[in-house]
């Protein structure tokens, strides 16, 4: 790869990996948690250089275009998980080595949420190199209870606090689920990795 090529691609990643947000700004849905991203609606960071959450191009119950997909893959991302199965057998295949899966039929369904939280410990582990980007349509509803699940899971935040996260990043729509999720105890990371990676 010439250097040039090399210096680009890391322009497009430095931020996704170095910028720290404070809690107060992710609970707040603050600007400085978004992101312009080329074909991915409502771009926005959940964990630092882990996990971000956002929508396709808001074109209702489809996954991500080639657009999106490339955007991920430039980004160095290393996993995306559509949050719903619609149409998800069209979707186009990314165009580097990205995992690009569905979340399945149910997002109140347990098991398929602890495999969801296993795939972002893969990333605060350092197995899967690059974070994770979760989507539904529009980025609000599905994305942004995942990511709150993802937030108690690993960051330590309580069911009222991630109740409020979700709120606040949401247009429209009441779902209270968050208040009541429990963490999974074999998914714990380390308070050093918490401290390196969780918004505070």
């Amino acid at each position: 790869m010439k250097l040039t090529a090399f210096l680009g691609i890391l322009f497009l990643i430095q931020p996704l990996f170095s910028a720290q947000i404070s809690l107060h700004d992710l609970m707040t849905n603050s600007p400085i948690t978004h992101e312009s991203a080329t074909g991915l609606k409502d771009f926005r960071v959940v964990i630092p250089g882990i996990l971000y959450r956002g929508g396709n191009t808001g074109g209702g119950p489809y996954p991500l275009k080639e657009a999106g997909l490339k955007t991920l893959c430039d980004k160095g991302f290393s996993q995306a998980v559509y949050m719903y199965p619609d149409n998800f057998s069209n979707a186009p295949k990314p165009p580097c080595n990205l995992e690009y899966t569905t979340f399945g039929g149910g997002i109140k369904d347990r098991q398929l949420i602890r495999k969801y939280l296993t795939q972002v410990k893969s990333v605060i582990d350092g197995q899967k190199k690059g974070p994770l980007y979760i989507h539904c349509w529009n980025g609000w509803h599905a994305s942004g209870e995942m990511a709150a699940y993802a937030l108690m899971q690993f960051c330590g935040l309580n069911g009222d606090q991630a109740q409020s996260y979700w709120d606040a990043n949401v247009p429209n729509g009441r779902v209270t689920r968050m208040k009541t999720f429990k963490t999974f105890d074999d998914l714990q990371i380390t308070p050093e990795q918490q401290s390196k990676i969780c918004p505070r």
